[in-house]
């Protein structure tokens, strides 16, 4: 839930030029007793899982070989962004619910969930839409399926959330703030329309990015925040 905060301090953050780099520990997307998300489901549609894939990004020399792998659908922890003929993705350490390439995840059709880390975080790149942020998954899905989360949960070095060190973030959907006053997002970026076969293919990057609210959208932040100020002193 985004915090209330004072009409001054939004637009200190909304005037900076640019957010600031952080550090990605972790990402929860449930699934099990010990985990906190939710899973990333596919309305309408189902995931492309390429024959020649696993969870993790392929390498770029497979791809050379085999072109579709750029496609697959997998998790990852990368701040640049997806595998391609000439990149390869970086993908977590370890993960739940198994720590090798081919274990979980993908717990059917339309479904990703599990959750994954690396020691030391993953430092923060440059995201599709300009932000500071860290690719979390690469997803293609069937044309016309919609991509939903209503919890991605990312762990973010240095930052606590009303007392925790994370924060379930609707995917595409309001940003949150951390107690340092950054503002976090999770935001689905489509990247391209393949055809595969005879099948067509909407192709996602899902990133978590630290973001600034534009000055219209900063006004109405400060004015919900002195609402809230007003509400609690009368």
């Amino acid at each position: 839930m985004l915090k209330a905060v004072s009409a001054a301090a939004v637009f200190a953050v909304a005037g900076a030029a640019q957010a600031a780099p952080f550090a990605l520990n972790s990402v929860d997307l449930g699934g099990d007793a010990a985990s906190f998300g939710t899973p990333i489901t596919v309305a309408g549609g189902t995931y492309y899982q390429d024959a020649f894939g696993n969870n993790y990004p392929a390498g770029a020399a497979f791809i050379g070989v085999f072109p579709d792998l750029e496609y697959d659908s997998y998790i990852a922890m990368d701040a640049t962004g997806h595998s391609t003929g000439t990149y390869t993705a970086s993908g977590p350490g370890g993960s739940t619910p198994g720590f090798g390439a081919t274990m979980g995840h993908f717990a059917d059709a339309s479904t990703l969930t599990g959750g994954y880390f690396t020691g030391g975080g993953v430092p923060s790149g440059t995201s599709p839409g300009g932000w500071d942020g860290v690719m979390i998954a690469n997803l293609t899905v069937s044309r016309g399926g919609t991509l939903e989360s209503t919890g991605v949960r990312p762990s973010i070095g240095g930052e606590d959330f009303a007392g925790g060190n994370s924060a379930d973030i609707e995917l595409n959907g309001a940003a949150v703030m951390a107690d340092s006053g950054n503002l976090y997002a999770v935001t689905a970026y489509l990247v391209g329309t393949p055809t595969i076969g005879t099948d067509h293919y909407d192709h996602y990057e899902v990133w978590v990015e630290q973001v600034i609210p534009a000055p219209g959208a900063a006004a109405l932040l400060g004015l919900a925040g002195l609402a809230g100020i007003r509400r609690r002193r009368a």
